[in-house]
């Protein structure tokens, strides 16, 4: 860089690799320095004003490395792309992660200002599921304070174009000549499996509380069958109630959770292959904005044949966050009927 010369401001760009994020990468490198975000940046070279890093945006620490040194960040994700080999979850619940990771890495790093690429959204009541799943991942992206400028485009998009001559908050996003554009995506080779389902939380009550809840819930509702053992550092593990060998070793990982998120790695245990995954996780997580929270399972690699698992543990673990889904439910329900129950006078 010459003497003298205003430094470039630098922009992550997330699914760089992609047919939209290909085209926006073209048109910013010639006026920002590009972190280039994909899951396919190991096969890239990086160049004078382009740097390529491998991210994996499930992963909130994945996504804090990718976003470090930026001063916008991009955010061009969708959630339909199979990101595991068996995929228990509705595309919504995956946003809400993609989202929360996203807004909490960009927190963290400085980031100035969030770019997000979005849908015309319609009034309430007009709109699809996928365009109530963009507005609440854009609410997500708002909720930890960086700003946030969204860019509304139909199917049909052409040269879109913001001025960022005066202020580094300003980012120009020009999508050239692109129509809605759908790719077949291999599937992942790893026999692992992603399973997130949203859940209710009671009035006051937070994700941590609810991953320790679950672990009691899960010893009393399905004895005599299963049982727990939570040591002082909350770590668990999961027995069937006739073997001695636990099914699931939870090891609490205390520095990566807060009173909002509570994170679990799957650390051993009869069920699950710790050779092929060591990133194997369960985790709790608040929905920001709603009393709403997410329990997911990232990289497990089972232990079982894939045929048997598919068929017998991946049913029963949906079977299972039903029945803790109700479960939540009920105490609501009656925690609502005893603050509406009439209130008797006092008899002297």
């Amino acid at each position: 860089m010459q003497t003298g010369q205003k430094k470039r401001p630098v922009v992550a760009l997330t699914g760089a690799s992609s047919h939209i994020g290909s085209h926006l990468l073209d048109k910013l490198k010639g006026r920002f320095d590009i972190i280039a975000l994909s899951h396919s940046a190991d096969k890239r070279e990086s160049t004078e004003h382009v740097t390529w890093r491998s991210c994996d945006l499930f992963s909130q620490i994945d996504t804090e490395k990718g976003l470090y040194g930026a001063d916008i960040a991009v955010y061009l994700v969708h959630s339909m792309r199979p990101s595991a080999k068996l995929t228990q979850a509705r595309d919504e619940d995956m946003d809400v992660i993609l989202a929360d990771n996203f807004a909490q890495a960009a927190k963290k790093n400085g980031v100035k200002q969030i770019i997000y690429l979005s849908g015309i959204i319609p009034p309430e009541e007009k709109r699809s599921r996928h365009l109530r799943t963009k507005s609440e991942a854009e609410k997500i992206l708002g909720s930890y304070g960086v700003s946030v400028t969204t860019v509304r485009t139909g199917l049909i998009v052409g040269s879109i174009g913001a001025s960022a001559e005066k202020s580094d908050k300003q980012l120009p996003v020009i999508l050239s000549s692109w129509t809605r554009h759908c790719q077949k995506t291999k599937l992942p080779s790893r026999q692992d499996v992603r399973s997130i389902q949203r859940m209710p939380l009671p009035d006051a009550k937070d994700a941590n509380w609810a991953a320790r809840h679950y672990m009691s819930w899960l010893s009393d509702s399905l004895r005599p069958f299963v049982r727990t053992a939570i040591d002082e550092h909350l770590n668990c593990k999961i027995y069937l109630t006739v073997t001695k060998k636990p099914l699931l070793i939870l090891s609490y990982a205390k520095k990566r959770s807060t009173p909002h998120r509570a994170l679990y790695y799957i650390t051993g245990g009869l069920f699950a292959n710790t050779k092929e995954s060591q990133s194997g996780r369960i985790e709790f997580r608040n929905i920001p904005g709603k009393q709403e929270m997410i329990i997911a399972i990232h990289e497990y690699v089972p232990s079982l044949p894939w045929t048997v698992y598919k068929y017998t543990q991946a049913p029963i673990h949906m079977l299972v966050m039903y029945l803790y889904k109700k479960h939540l439910e009920r105490l609501i329900d009656q925690k609502q009927s005893d603050y509406h129950a009439p209130q008797h006078a006092i008899q002297h």
